[in-house]
């Protein structure tokens, strides 16, 4: 998206004055322009319950597109990273500096994932498989509602159309941290069943 964003001028005067305010006046149009598109595309995919992140590029400009009131109040409350840039900064530097950031947000989200199983085992663990075998049991009985695994483990084909047949939400693991590692003392995997065996 292009704006006919006018720049500021260093002159004293009435002139510069009117200048400035053309500036400013060019400036909000842009940002609000940015806006009125940020809330097109939300509102036409029907998308607010399912962004979890934001991430705008822009420095000064999208910190107004973030002070505006016309901004959609829903996505408001979600997490909004800034990225600071100027005009002349490559593309590619801009792709890369995103990519960046949603590495670090999948890092994050995949960790609260681990979390949440770990805390399984502490409080809940009838509700958990692991071991291949009791896995293949569970799948038999089509209890495994959600089935995590990391990305080094490999495990059959067959396994994964078994859990696909029963509805199985699978989840492989992106990353591989400290949290990943643990869950290679289970296999590299575990699944969430749909109640207790």
């Amino acid at each position: 998206m292009t704006g006919n964003i006018k720049k500021r001028m260093g002159r004293g005067g009435s002139s510069s004055n009117r200048i400035s305010r053309l500036v400013e006046e060019s400036r909000m149009n842009y940002v609000n322009k940015i806006v009125e598109e940020i809330n097109k595309l939300f509102a036409l995919n029907k998308s607010y319950s399912f962004v979890n992140n934001l991430i705008l590029c822009g420095g000064e400009l999208a910190e107004k597109v973030l002070q505006s009131q016309e901004l959609d109040y829903r996505l408001r409350k979600k997490n909004i990273k800034i990225i600071p840039m100027d005009s002349n900064e490559p593309t590619e530097l801009i792709i890369q500096k995103v990519y960046n950031i949603l590495n670090e947000y999948e890092i994050i989200r995949e960790i609260e994932e681990l979390k949440k199983i770990f805390e399984l085992f502490d409080t809940n663990v009838d509700i958990l498989t692991y071991g291949i075998d009791d896995v293949k049991e569970k799948i038999e009985f089509g209890n495994i509602m959600k089935f995590y695994i990391n990305k080094e483990t490999n495990i059959d084909n067959d396994i994964y159309d078994k859990l696909k047949n029963i509805g199985c939400e699978i989840i492989k693991f992106k990353c591989y941290t400290d949290w990943h590692k643990r869950l290679d003392f289970y296999g590299g995997f575990v699944g969430v069943l749909r109640y207790k065996m």
